[in-house]
């Protein structure tokens, strides 16, 4: 028991930070310090002489067992979690408390109780195992270190559980000096400290400083206080040192440091800048490479994000983002967000950096904010901007060429068709001519097509086909009288230019012979000429026919004529396969079928 009068002991347990009371064998409160009168939340004036019952009625059923251990089996009852309610407060509290027999000097049995309280505690630890983000080592006891020190450092008593964590007894440190005992010795730099300590607090400053103590299995770290006790008169009697372990915060508070550090260089070595902002588009956080983008200092917590992009797409960005947190949630809002984040190509001020920007949303403990993650596509852009200009000058170039194409085989058309109609020529060139004048014009079709288009390499087969139909009709003045019957997929089918050319020419030859062939020297009475295209994934038929003559035999003894040859050449350059069938008796026609795959290359 620590040797003080009832005058010294009061002082002495008003100066320690731990709720303290003692009561005697009556189980009646006989003293306690304003930590412990704050707890009950009655005062120390209305506490003295009453009974826990009395003053801690809620706590009756807790405490009377472990009161009961004391008194009646003088064992001691050490930290003890004590949950419940006070009449400072109707909300749970908890202490980690420690009852242990007290002895007067008259022989009767008292109780001292001495508790720590540990709310906050309790709670941080439960909000922990909910909250990732907040501190998940919540310390689970304390190692609360109290001693008396006479004016000169020389330890006279200390409470046990100093002694027991550093595997001493009472014995070995009563008489020396504070700083010789085992939890100091081990450095004189140390020892030191602890000299300096109670030398400033013999001077009346106030001493609080963390410290490495020894005990039996290694160090711990402490919060280490000292303060002095007086006599009435004002003068110093004593020095009380007091600590609690704190080994556990000081090494989270060494993991978080370093894990601030190890995030800090991450964000600042990446080659995007990013940038967090509240709400209301103040900045919370942003990298070093933003401010490399700006050129300009960022101020936390003042300026604005929207300050430097001023994009109406980003701000519509962010507003359908608070919608969408509004109505789902925001975790659910930032699931969607990393599954997929739009991106913007933005300005950004004030050096009109072309960048990429993605808003995402994200959570700050409690606090939603808001994460820009924004790249600098400068190069990228110029590249682009260099590309979209080559790409105009050659698609003005290859629209030049196939305009110039285009007017060449027209000025080529018009000699084949002056030289056809010249009085020299004869009847059988002239046909010639006139076959030929109808290839060019098929060839300046295509390019007209391409040109109209403005696209070089694919067109229409049913545009192109129906504009040569007109073509090749209105060429052929003995034509007229005959109808065409047109039956076409409805579904857009895109031949590429290597398919047009040797197409083109394939159906001017069929459509050619039709048109001048099909109907001579016979009565029909509705010549007609008919050309279907159906399509099937990308096998494409086109069937073209006629109900004239036929061909009887003629197919098999002009196999060796231009035309033939010709035709045979541009089915093979189409890669198509063509089948001619031939009616058996006179206007049952002529049937051509093509086909070919639109991908052959």
């Amino acid at each position: 028991m620590l040797s003080l009068t009832t005058e010294g002991f009061n002082q002495f347990i008003e100066k320690l930070p731990s709720v303290i009371a003692c009561f005697d064998d009556k189980r009646r409160y006989i003293a306690l310090n304003e930590a412990c009168a704050e707890v009950n939340g009655v005062s120390k004036k209305d506490t003295i002489g009453k009974t826990i019952e009395e003053v801690l009625p809620d706590l009756v059923d807790t405490l009377s067992p472990i009161f009961d251990k004391v008194y009646l089996h003088n064992e001691s009852v050490s930290n003890k979690l004590i949950e419940g309610k006070t009449p400072a407060s109707d909300q749970i509290r908890y202490w980690l408390a420690n009852y242990q027999p007290f002895d007067f000097s008259n022989g009767k049995r008292g109780l001292l109780v001495t508790a720590e309280e540990i709310t906050s505690e309790v709670f941080a630890k439960r909000s922990a195992e909910t909250n990732k983000r907040l501190l998940t080592n919540v310390l689970d006891s304390l190692l609360t270190f109290v001693g008396l020190l006479d004016v000169n450092g020389v330890v006279l008593d200390a409470n046990k559980a100093p002694l027991t964590a550093a595997g001493l007894k009472l014995s070995d440190v009563k008489g020396k000096h504070f700083w010789d005992c085992f939890w100091w010795s081990y450095s004189s730099a140390v020892q030191a400290s602890i000299k300096r300590a109670i030398h400033q607090v013999l001077l009346g400053k106030p001493v609080r400083f963390d410290i490495d103590a020894r005990v039996a299995d290694g160090f711990i770290t402490i919060d280490l206080m000292m303060e002095v006790l007086k006599d009435d008169k004002g003068t110093v009697t004593h020095i009380i040192p007091s600590a609690i372990d704190i080994s556990e915060r000081k090494k989270t508070e060494q993991q978080l440091k370093l894990s601030q550090s190890r995030f800090e260089t991450v964000i600042n070595r990446t080659i995007d800048a990013l940038v967090a902002f509240d709400t209301e588009g103040t900045i919370q956080f942003s990298n070093k490479r933003f401010e490399e983008l700006t050129k300009l200092s960022v101020e936390i917590g003042k300026s604005k994000f929207f300050s430097y992009i001023n994009d109406p797409r980003l701000h519509k960005r962010f507003a359908d983002i608070q919608d969408k947190i509004h109505t789902v949630g925001i975790h659910e809002a930032i699931t969607e967000s990393t599954q997929y984040t739009p991106q913007d190509v933005c300005s950004l001020l004030p050096t009109n950096t072309p960048v990429e920007v993605a808003l995402s949303p994200l959570l700050d403990g409690k606090e939603v904010l808001f994460l820009a993650t924004i790249s600098d596509v400068s190069a990228l852009y110029e590249a682009n901007q260099s590309l979209q200009k080559a790409l105009e000058e050659k698609t003005v170039l290859l629209n030049e060429v196939h305009h110039r194409v285009k007017n060449n085989l027209q000025v080529m058309s018009s000699l084949l068709n002056l030289q056809a109609n010249a009085e020299s020529t004869d009847a059988k060139t002239r046909d010639a001519l006139l076959d030929s004048q109808r290839r060019l014009k098929s060839m300046a079709l295509i390019h007209e097509l391409l040109y109209e288009r403005e696209d070089f390499t694919h067109a229409s087969l049913q545009l192109f086909v129906d504009k040569l139909l007109d073509l090749l009709r209105d060429s052929m003045a003995d034509t007229q009288q005959v109808s065409i019957q047109k039956d076409f997929a409805t579904q857009s089918i895109a031949i590429s230019l290597n398919q047009m050319v040797p197409l083109g020419f394939l159906l001017t030859e069929l459509l050619t012979n039709a048109f001048k062939h099909a109907f001579k020297g016979v009565e029909v009475a509705s010549p007609t000429v008919s050309i279907k295209i159906y399509t099937c994934s990308d096998l494409v038929d086109i069937i073209v026919s006629d109900n004239g003559k036929g061909m009887g035999g003629a197919m098999h003894k002009n196999t060796g004529s231009l035309g033939q040859e010709l035709i045979d050449i541009f089915a093979k350059q189409l890669k198509a396969t063509l089948i001619s069938t031939d009616g058996k008796n006179n206007q049952s026609g002529v049937t051509h079928t093509i086909s070919f795959r639109t991908h052959a290359s």
